[in-house]
């Protein structure tokens, strides 16, 4: 290709990297592997963007055994100690042997920080009568595959005293028999309408919070708030979803430092039901596996 051809390509490809959402390479490799395996979770299986972040994954799953290696980062701040650094690649596919790997790995570190001097001498601090031990390191977190789109879109929830299956993101049914129903009969609709991950309950693990839509056939179209944990690999909701309120304008929700944030339109005492004018942030945060509102008033 010529020197043009080439520009011409790089050009396209910032192009279509841009209309997709997709990060560049650089970003990519700079990521840790949770951070990868929350942004593969938010991507549309199939989509250009899962494809491109797939692909990295899988070349971390391919990199030689002698890259996935521990590091020592000293810290900026002198008076705090080193602070180690653990890159993990390809424990991704097979649970067993993430397992394994991950027991081996937490028993190297101890062994570590227990032989490790870092440079220094460590010596106990000799007061009236006692000694003062230093501070045990803590325990690495275990790292299980991310919670995922498509595992929201078919997950039971339980709505007030209903428990209700999505498939595919939706769900229709009769209220009293459990079964499909024609549009006209009475029924209860429920839809996933929005979802954000990260980590909920600071285990180190990609948990979730699903955003859905629910009617019972007559003019109300509630909103609700249902967090899904992480539990080893699989999805687990702790008790009903939070309803936030009625005919609500729904705009975005994120999960950030074990919290989580949804803004939308509520409504004023001047609004009509069908259009809410009152923009609010609300901001729950999770004790006990439950979602408690901080931002009072959380509901209509």
């Amino acid at each position: 290709m010529t020197p043009t051809e080439i520009e011409q390509q790089a050009a396209e490809d910032a192009f279509l990297r841009g209309f997709h959402d997709i990060p560049d390479d650089a970003n990519l490799q700079k990521m840790s592997y949770v951070q990868l395996a929350a942004l593969l979770s938010s991507c549309e299986s199939g989509s250009p963007r899962f494809l491109v972040v797939e692909a990295e994954k899988r070349r971390r799953d391919a990199l030689p055994a002698e890259d996935k290696k521990i590091v020592l980062d000293e810290s900026k701040n002198p008076d705090q100690p080193p602070q180690l650094v653990l890159t993990v690649k390809a424990l991704w596919h097979d649970p067993v042997l993430s397992n394994v790997i991950a027991g081996g790995i937490l028993s190297a570190c101890a062994l570590f920080f227990a032989l490790w001097p870092f440079g220094k001498t460590i010596e106990p601090v000799q007061t009236v009568g006692t000694i003062q031990a230093s501070t045990p390191p803590a325990t690495l977190p275990q790292i299980f595959s991310p919670i995922t789109l498509d595992t929201l879109k078919n997950l039971t929830y339980r709505i007030d005293k209903d428990e209700i299956t999505l498939q595919d993101g939706n769900r229709e049914f009769n209220p009293d028999s459990g079964q499909a129903t024609p549009i006209l009969e009475k029924a209860i609709f429920a839809h996933l309408v929005d979802h954000a991950f990260g980590d909920l309950d600071g285990d180190g693990n990609v948990d979730a919070v699903a955003v859905l839509q629910v009617s019972d056939g007559g003019s109300g179209i509630y909103y609700y708030l249902a967090p899904v944990f992480n539990d080893h690999g699989a999805p687990k909701v702790h008790g009903p979803a939070v309803v936030i309120g009625d005919r609500l304008e729904f705009r975005s929700v994120s999960i950030a430092e074990g919290k989580v944030k949804v803004q939308l339109l509520m409504h004023k005492s001047s609004d009509a039901l069908c259009c809410p004018t009152l923009f609010r942030v609300l901001e729950f945060t999770v004790s006990g596996k439950a979602l408690n509102c901080t931002t009072k008033p959380c509901s209509e």
